[in-house]
């Protein structure tokens, strides 16, 4: 049914090289966190090949995230052809998405005592509701789709439906968000969110949005101009990152970084620009 990773690729995803790498991409991508690091640990990055090219919501980032994303998805689908696990051939996005909160497969954790407001507005029922209009009326309206570039397409479910995804499904930050065993596949932070089994659903599901956007359009979407990243710490494997600069950065000495989105007011119909970035622990 795709919905459990294989344990070899979950413990891949849970090294520290691949948690380091995505959380970094994540990282590069905020201008205030890139303009927050030193001047040493700034260029240390770009030596390595970590310069961002644009940073989150300007022109080009949109076309980032869903090509960074896509070879991520491409990464996994080369190492599972390769163990050729009949219940996990390959990822596959949500269809449809699973907006009941009790759904048997795929149930929204519930909310807990003290959490956040990011966690209590993507909870919400009116949220959910929010996000299922928003899916039908513009991410699978082929009429709002055609009047975007597929830059504008990824910028609009990076900041939008993605967060809340990412969110929505989350469960309590575990005691130690920075460990590295397969059990830290905590939804709401870079570090941890990839190892998740729903991640590859909801990314599977984005991914799948380019198609989309290339029907509505009649045109073939074009990554050539896209970043994904730097070339891979380990030359066998893409997608890897020393993990030593998690230290050199200060990374765990910091707020710990959460998906950021566009907050829905959940009691009328328009949304308020605020973005969460960071969770105090």
């Amino acid at each position: 049914m795709n919905t459990v990773l294989p344990p070899m690729i979950k413990s891949m995803l849970a090294s520290a090289p691949v948690r380091t790498y995505h959380h970094l991409w994540h990282l590069v991508r905020n201008e205030q966190r890139w303009n927050g690091l030193t001047q040493t640990q700034r260029q240390e990055l770009i030596d390595l090949g970590w310069t961002p090219p644009r940073f989150e919501r300007q022109p080009g980032s949109g076309l980032d995230f869903l090509f960074m994303h896509r070879e991520m998805i491409e990464m996994v689908n080369k190492h599972l052809a390769h163990m050729n696990d009949p219940n996990y051939t390959s990822v596959i996005g949500w269809n449809p998405i699973p907006y009941e909160h009790d759904d048997e497969v795929w149930p929204m954790p519930a909310l807990w005592q003290g959490a956040e407001r990011a966690f209590q507005w993507a909870k919400d029922p009116r949220t959910t509701e929010h996000f299922r209009n928003r899916v039908s009326n513009e991410f699978r309206n082929t009429t709002w789709v055609r009047g975007l570039s597929l830059d504008e397409y990824g910028s609009e479910l990076e900041w939008t439906i993605h967060g809340w995804f990412h969110l929505h499904w989350s469960e309590q930050i575990p005691s130690d968000p920075w460990e590295d065993s397969p059990s830290n596949d905590w939804l709401g932070a870079p570090y941890s969110s990839h190892v998740n089994n729903a991640f590859w659903k909801l990314h599977g599901w984005i991914d799948e949005s380019i198609a989309f956007w290339e029907q509505a359009t009649g045109e073939n979407a074009d990554f050539s101009q896209a970043w994904a990243g730097a070339p891979g710490y380990l030359p066998e494997m893409a997608h890897t990152a020393n993990p030593e600069l998690m230290t050199k950065m200060n990374v765990r000495e910091k707020p710990l970084s959460i998906m950021t989105w566009k907050v829905p007011i959940i009691e009328g119909v328009n949304e308020e620009d605020i973005v969460i970035h960071e969770l105090e622990r």
